[in-house]
């Protein structure tokens, strides 16, 4: 027999020795998505038993329930121990081991730890002789926390490096491994009816994500989430728990009375998670057959700024409407903001009052407001007249361009480019080609060049720059 054929037999037979008196822990990976136990010999999650343990606390996280949020906590945390059967290494390099996360979701928007990007990863090295072959031994907890609401998947792999010592030097790479679900906790609510007269039915659009998640103390059968619709006196009329996960639209028979000829007839809609108010809308009542009565939708002019809009910009929009029956009294105005991930409502204006200004056929008003940073806005009003009969409500939407916020910076023109350099070519060409006189080439080209000047002029005033990012501001 050969000298390397020998010595491969000879190694094989050592292997085999360790292998079978324990010194070599055999990979015994069990595969589980619901995060259940991941564990080998040696190697483990969080329990002190064998196959009994996670990496993460929970098999699903809320991850946030607003733009600009900040999800449940993320606690990640292995154990390991010494598989026994020969001494143990010392030195810095005997035990080592690190955790590596990553994120599969449905939004770049998200954070974590307040740093862009979807995957995190750091090492240790254990020290001195901590880890035993008496017990497990913790490793360090990692506390993660993402930022913006997203749905998907974390998954997290512990990995790490055992080394004996036994005249020998030897070692093997142990993994774990355990992944969640990511949970969205944003929910909506949106009137599908403006205008519902007394005996009719309102309608709201209501879907909702995650108000719990497995983590939490309350069931996950619990219903999180509660409709609730207010009088314009701020007295709850009506209210119906939603279970999570849930899409459909929710029904309220406006009872007789309900309306008034003296009173704002606004009803707030709310839909409300167990920790806040996720989102809100309106809607108007009526008397029976009051809807012919009401005021024409209002429409709208813009008579002060010009787009882009970038953070900064004040604004002015003028508001008509038309009468039918009764004089236009004036209008209820919202203007509200969009986050960057476009669930979270700001309000510049939330139920504003503007009163009329007479005209031939109805009314108008004037609106100014300034925006405060880039994102998605919008304006809504609607026109009540004297006796408080209101009209739908009309809305007009705006983007505030910026870095962030949703709203994204203003791309560049590339048409209008192709279009300055194609007529300057045809200047250049006519300098050179046309079969005419130096005087008359001369005013070709000066037109050519003024006309150039004149598609170039939308790229040389247009602000392509990012601005400042959209921080949440209270309601």
């Amino acid at each position: 027999m050969k000298r390397q054929t020998k010595l491969i037999v000879l190694a094989l037979i050592v292997v085999g020795a360790l292998v079978l008196t324990g010194a070599i822990p055999l990979l015994e990976l069990t595969s589980n998505t619901e995060g259940k136990a991941y564990y080998h010999n040696g190697w483990e999650g969080n329990s002190q038993a064998n196959g009994g343990g996670d990496l993460l606390d929970t098999n699903a996280y809320v991850t946030s329930w607003t733009g600009g949020g900040t999800s449940e906590k993320i606690v990640i945390v292995g154990k390991i121990r010494s598989a026994g059967g020969f001494g143990i290494k010392s030195g810095a390099d005997f035990e080592r081991y690190y955790y590596k996360v990553k994120l599969d979701v449905d939004s770049s928007s998200v954070l974590i730890n307040g740093a862009s990007g979807t995957t995190w990863q750091s090492e240790w090295f254990s020290a001195g002789n901590a880890i035993v072959a008496s017990g497990w031994t913790n490793m360090n907890t990692v506390i993660l926390s993402l930022t913006n609401p997203c749905s998907g998947k974390i998954s997290v792999e512990f990995w790490g490096h055992h080394h004996w010592d036994f005249g020998i030097n030897g070692g093997t790479d142990m993994f774990a491994s355990d992944e969640a679900n990511l949970r969205s906790g944003v929910g909506s609510v949106k009137v599908q009816n403006d205008q519902v007269e007394e005996g009719q039915s309102a309608h709201f659009y209501v879907e909702t994500s995650y108000a719990h998640s497995t983590k939490s103390d309350v069931p996950e059968s619990d219903e999180g989430w509660f409709l609730n619709v207010y009088s314009p006196t701020g007295t709850k009329v009506f209210s119906k728990t939603i279970a999570d996960d849930f899409s459909g639209t929710v029904d309220w028979l406006v009872p007789m009375g309900s309306y008034s000829a003296t009173s704002s007839n606004v009803y707030k809609v709310v839909l409300r998670n167990e920790l806040i108010n996720q989102d809100d809308d309106w809607f108007f009542t009526l008397y029976p057959g009051g809807i012919k009565d009401a005021p024409e939708l209002p429409t709208f002019e813009l008579t002060k700024g010009e787009t882009p809009f970038h953070p900064g910009d004040q604004i002015t929009v003028k508001i008509s409407a038309t009468k039918k029956v009764n004089p236009i009294a004036g209008f209820w105005v919202w203007v509200s903001y969009e986050t960057s991930a476009g669930t979270t409502t700001e309000y510049i204006y939330e139920k504003a009052w503007f009163p009329a200004t007479a005209t031939a056929t109805g009314g108008t008003a004037s609106v100014t407001f300034t925006w405060p940073d880039a994102g998605h806005a919008r304006l809504e009003a609607s026109a009540a007249d004297s006796m408080n009969l209101n009209s739908g409500n009309a809305e007009m939407k705006f983007t505030i361009y910026g870095g962030g916020g949703g709203g994204a910076s203003i791309p560049f023109d590339w048409t209008q480019l192709i279009i300055v350099i194609a007529v300057l070519a045809f200047a250049l060409i006519a300098w050179f080609k046309l079969p005419i006189g130096q005087p008359y080439k001369a005013i070709v080209v000066l037109v050519l060049i003024a006309l150039a000047f004149y598609f170039a002029w939308p790229l040389l005033t247009t602000d392509y720059s990012t601005h400042a990012t959209w921080i949440k501001v209270g309601r």
